[in-house]
């Protein structure tokens, strides 16, 4: 997202560009720069289409290009669910002290 937003406004001292995305709407000033960077895969994806000459090729190519980041964000979800949580005391009562045995 850096390199878009380098190379659409990397021209544009830091003043301009502030009063753009002011004018804009941080929001709006977003979602522009993420649909240029979601163009890109899909220009990408058509000329995988383009390229391939069955559609069930291309789509199995599209797949595995986009596996590692579904499999890693389906792995950390997995991690993150499974991983036991540490157990927070109630309200109003600090830790349990025994008392050591003379």
């Amino acid at each position: 997202m850096a390199e878009s937003m380098h190379m659409h406004h990397g021209r544009l001292a830091p003043g301009e560009l502030k009063e753009r995305a002011d004018n804009m709407g941080h929001a709006a000033f977003a979602i522009v720069i993420a649909t240029l960077d979601s163009g890109i895969v899909v220009i990408c994806a058509a000329g995988i289409f383009a390229l391939c000459g069955s559609s069930w090729l291309a789509k199995c190519l599209i797949f595995v290009c986009a596996a590692p980041t579904i499999i890693v964000s389906q792995l950390i979800h997995l991690v993150k669910s499974v991983r036991p949580r540490t157990r927070q005391p109630p309200a109003g009562q600090g830790k349990c002290v025994v008392a050591a045995e003379n």
